[in-house]
């Protein structure tokens, strides 16, 4: 089944505040990928102090976090969507 769905118009502010805040908030989360990535390579080098052990449980937790943050940057994201979506205004005329 095809769902239709009808044009939604949006208060222009609005959606450009919540666009703003969901970049910032992915970029956030990609950052803290990349500190994952830049601890294990580190690891990989042989340039790290720390032991394997920890760097994996590092790893792990800094992408749970930017998951779990990137997870929460979509929902506001849509729940600021919801919140931007202008009235529909209907034009019903008596007859």
């Amino acid at each position: 089944m095809l769902r239709h769905r009808e044009k939604r118009e949006y208060d222009s502010a609005l959606m450009a505040k919540a666009v703003t805040r969901l970049c910032m908030r992915a970029a956030i989360s990609v950052y803290i990928v990349y500190l994952a990535w830049r601890v294990l390579s580190g690891m990989l080098k042989g340039g790290s102090p720390i032991s394997t052990q920890l760097v994996i449980f590092i790893c792990i937790l800094f992408v749970g976090v930017a998951s779990a943050f990137f997870v929460y940057a979509w929902k506001e994201y849509k729940k600021a969507l919801k919140a931007a979506e202008m009235p529909e205004i209907q034009n019903n005329v008596d007859e």
